[in-house]
């Protein structure tokens, strides 16, 4: 998916102060919270007289993913949400069966 940084809930721009040490620290959360980890690509673009970030996510393997904490994310009604029973079930037989 694709992720704009710099922008409020509804749209207005409020841009990015210190898009280095943003991205950095997106990358590093990423890097800590997330298993397997994704691809992250950053673009610096300009909107409305403001810096804005493009991040592309792209996912390394297929989900499910897992955070730091131990839940469990899924693609629902196209969401990344957290994995009810029957969704965790449903992984699990699908591993079994491999």
């Amino acid at each position: 998916g694709v992720l704009v940084v710099g922008c409020e809930p509804g749209g207005k721009v409020v841009g990015v102060a210190q898009p280095d040490k943003v991205s950095e620290a997106l990358r590093r959360s990423v890097a800590e919270q997330i298993t397997p980890q994704p691809y992250l690509s950053f673009e610096l673009m300009g909107y409305e007289g403001q810096d804005v970030m493009r991040v592309e996510v792209k996912a390394a393997e297929h989900p499910p993913f897992v955070g730091a904490n131990g839940a469990i994310y899924v693609r629902r009604d196209g969401e990344t949400q957290l994995a009810d029973r029957s969704e965790m079930l449903a992984l699990l037989s699908g591993l079994t069966a491999l």
